[in-house]
């Protein structure tokens, strides 16, 4: 099944294998004037001004005859429509540029094309919904990796494919890219001064894109409540979650004013979206032994708070920890709520019952549950006040006896 997905999303690619760029003479002048107009583009892209970078470039391949720079403009275009949502029409470029890509005149540059298109074609297929092939995509952006730039192929690439791979597949398969996106973007910045922190936040905040978790809310309605498969992928998001949300976090404690609201805005969103995938499942009939989605959620807020560090704490990582606080209110009071009709897991009611005999300890979650055991750590302290009775309570205790004899 693997094999054939890669199959379908290569013939997709190269759909249009006619196409090549045929050789013309043109002067060193006019091609640093197309590169002068390209970087233009690319700067406006890299300020996400999409409309006016994608004015840019279809002028440019309008009135540009074919040259060496026309498949890095149909890339540089098809990023552009991803981000405006015309995830086909992009397609519909990459195929073009992984076709030409054959015809190139060097392998490099082909290897170079077929990356490229490969990791933003990735992105066009999420967009559409299709996670087998936005996952065939990315592994064929992987074999290329060494023709992508550093920071793609080091931390947004593995990042991008852990959490396909957690998603399409299962977590098992996607750890070792989570730890390969930390690894990597560590040695990216490593040696870094304080004026790259809007480069480290720009590229945390890419790795911590949500777009997957966040578009597919809309595939898990009503209907789907008593469908095992719903529930068990909702609960896989939200186990993905529980790792790429740290990249986000990051992006936050960088305290840059572009890259860290969009990264502050980017996991409020998602945990909205999953809040509501979860809401959807409160009266559901799922599996018992299925751990309730809303429990999941709220551990997984627990989880980012232990992350954040003090010593990086801004402006942005307050209104997180406010929003985490608000959220968890909500969560607890529902749940306390459903206490009664909720019922245990069997793991959940061993787990119990260990903890109540005292051979396990089990971490409270919620504010009610950290009460309860503050007051009991302080009942466990008081030192306890001796009873002040009288020597002989009972006068007759040790009064002498009457002989039992007579007289």
């Amino acid at each position: 099944m693997r094999n054939f997905t890669r199959l379908v999303y290569l013939l997709s690619l190269t759909g249009c294998a006619g196409f090549s760029i045929p050789s013309r003479s043109v002067n060193s002048a006019q091609e640093v004037a197309w590169d002068r107009q390209l970087t233009q583009a690319e700067s406006l892209l890299e300020k996400e001004q999409w409309e006016p970078a994608k004015s840019t470039l279809q002028e440019f391949l309008t009135t540009s005859q074919l040259n060496r720079f026309t498949n890095r403009a149909k890339v540089d275009l098809a990023e552009t429509l991803n981000a405006t949502g015309q995830f086909q029409q992009a397609l519909a470029l990459l195929q073009e540029v992984t076709a030409s890509a054959v015809t190139a005149s060097s392998l490099e540059k082909q290897e170079t094309f077929f990356a490229r298109a490969s990791f933003v074609a990735s992105s066009s297929y999420e967009g559409l919904g299709q996670f087998e092939l936005a996952l065939a995509a990315l592994q064929d952006a992987e074999r290329r990796k060494e023709f992508l730039p550093p920071v793609l192929a080091k931390a947004e690439l593995p990042a991008r494919l852990a959490i396909t791979i957690h998603r399409v597949q299962n977590g098992a398969l996607a750890k070792p890219y989570f730890a390969q996106a930390q690894s990597g973007v560590e040695s990216l910045f490593r040696g870094a001064t304080a004026d790259d922190h809007q480069a480290r936040a720009r590229t945390y905040q890419a790795m911590g894109q949500y777009s997957m978790l966040i578009g597919s809310s809309d595939e898990v309605d009503v209907a789907s409540q008593k469908d095992p498969e719903a529930r068990r992928r909702l609960l896989a998001d939200i186990e993905a979650f529980e790792y790429v949300q740290f990249f986000s976090l990051r992006a936050i404690e960088e305290n840059d004013p572009k890259w860290s609201t969009k990264a502050l805005d980017d996991l409020t969103r998602a945990y909205r979206s999953l809040w509501n995938r979860s809401m959807r499942f409160r009266q559901g009939a799922g599996p018992e032994a299925t751990p309730e989605p809303l429990v999941q959620l709220t551990v997984s807020m627990e989880k980012l708070k232990s992350l954040h560090l003090a010593v990086l704490d801004n402006a942005y990582s307050q209104q997180l920890l406010t929003f985490l606080a608000t959220l968890q209110g909500q969560a607890e009071e529902l749940l306390m709520q459903a206490e009664d009709l909720t019922p245990l897991t069997p793991e959940a009611r061993r787990r119990e019952s260990l903890r109540r005999e005292g051979v396990v300890y089990s971490l409270p979650v919620f504010q009610r549950e950290k009460k309860e055991l503050q007051q009991q750590k302080l009942l466990r302290k008081k030192p306890q006040v001796p009873l002040n009775l009288p020597e002989n309570p009972d006068p007759n205790l040790n009064a002498p006896k009457e002989s039992s004899k007579g007289n």
